[in-house]
């Protein structure tokens, strides 16, 4: 049943032409493991980044980002992400989605990425792996989550939604180091 409602559930994000294969995984494994009947509701998630983004209305302005793209996966060898590489992977084909249902219905998402920037600024000059300060901020975001009154979402859902706003950070250069643009010979 599941295959059948994956296979007539259309384009899903960028990875339409993926046969459903993304860097290696089953899309099957991916999708269910937030979206699926017996998983994570869209609505919980949300309510997990409300709280975070909450959290970070009242301390920034939409000036102070920016919005540079590298290659996600050079950045990730580029920061030698071990554990959390696995994470971004399992994220990679939610983040539109997430992007779409989620970030889409905070009201400034900017401060939001601000913030997360901001934790990761505090520790990045710290002599730990990129996994580690990752895993610092979840830990950082999560406290946040739990002081929200969220005794009602399960820690699945707590974390799902920390990882994701955690990968989106993460694909807005809001965290981790990017790697050295090279230059394309004419």
């Amino acid at each position: 049943m599941q295959d059948e409602t994956l296979r007539n559930s259309g384009r899903i994000g960028d990875n339409a032409n993926a046969k459903g294969n993304i860097a290696g995984r089953d899309i099957r494994t991916t999708i269910f493991n937030i979206f699926g009947a017996k998983a994570n509701q869209k609505s919980d998630i949300l309510y997990v980044v409300k709280i975070l983004d909450k959290n970070a209305q009242s301390l920034y302005t939409v000036s102070e980002l920016k919005e540079i793209n590298p290659d996600w996966q050079t950045k990730i060898d580029f920061n030698k992400l071990e554990n959390w590489n696995r994470v971004f992977i399992n994220r990679s084909a939610q983040l539109e989605k997430f992007e779409s249902e989620i970030i889409s219905n905070l009201r400034i998402p900017e401060r939001l990425l601000k913030d997360v920037s901001s934790k990761y600024a505090l520790i990045s000059s710290q002599d730990i792996s990129s996994d580690d300060k990752c895993t610092t901020i979840m830990n950082q975001l999560l406290k946040i989550v739990n002081n929200g009154r969220s005794n009602q979402l399960n820690e699945e859902s707590k974390n799902a939604g920390v990882e994701l706003t955690i990968y989106w950070a993460f694909t807005r250069c809001q965290i981790l180091e990017n790697p050295p643009l090279v230059e394309e010979k004419a």
